[in-house]
């Protein structure tokens, strides 16, 4: 598991609650609600639709804070590749 924490602004939310679309993971978000209207506290989840993985999800958990927002940005993964596997 990697696991980032962060403190930042509304915008470096909105950054992170987008489902990401790289060379390595393409994701799909769950449902989540209305996001333009950011609660205090909140979660969430994202799977993957295209990338090398058994197993991928990736979370985003964030609270209101007065200087912002407090961000823990959190991604569990299994490789589908079976050497790296194990």
């Amino acid at each position: 598991m990697a696991r980032e924490r962060l403190k930042g602004e509304e915008a470096d939310l909105l950054t992170l609650l987008e489902p990401r679309d790289h060379v390595l993971v393409k994701e799909t978000a769950g449902a989540s609600g209305n996001l333009s209207e950011l609660s205090d506290t909140g979660t969430k989840r994202f799977t993957h639709v295209a990338g090398p993985f058994d197993h991928y999800e990736r979370t985003v958990h964030w609270e209101r804070t007065d200087e912002g927002f407090r961000i823990d940005n959190s991604v569990r993964f299994k490789l589908a590749i079976p050497y790296w596997g194990w």
